[in-house]
């Protein structure tokens, strides 16, 4: 093999390690969805990796039920309507429809919902929600 070749090689191999390690990060809109469809699912340990340290480990089986009836279950659709990220980075909001095919007690299936964010340990986590 000729040292051209050789080198090459190892070029695309670098490049391929290179991309191979690069995820894309996870956008905060990303996270509430996350977070909204594990609520519907009645998935409290999953809604739980969603949420800063300091709501998760107060989250309860209750707590999900009491989601359902504010907002509606049978998750149709998540409209983000907003989505804004401080400028270093470390703080975000936002605003979304959730749109169920079960209404909740007010007989709503279109309900807006604000999230605060803050980023945890690199990767962001629902601080406060209503």
């Amino acid at each position: 093999m000729s040292k051209r070749l050789k080198v090459i090689s190892a070029a695309v191999i670098i490049l391929a390690l290179v991309f191979v390690g690069c995820v894309p990060a996870q956008r905060p809109a990303d996270v509430v969805k996350g977070f909204c469809l594990a609520m519907d699912a009645g998935d409290v340990q999953k809604a739980k990796k969603y949420l800063h340290p300091d709501l998760a480990k107060a989250l309860t089986n209750a707590d999900v039920q009491s989601w359902k009836e504010h907002y509606g279950s049978g998750v149709k659709r998540i409209d983000v309507k907003q989505e804004n990220v401080s400028k270093n980075n470390s703080e975000a909001e936002v605003g979304i429809w959730l749109i169920t095919e079960k209404a909740n007690i007010a007989g709503l299936k279109q309900n807006g919902i604000g999230f605060y964010l803050i980023k945890h340990e690199g990767k962001w986590k629902i601080y406060l929600f209503g």
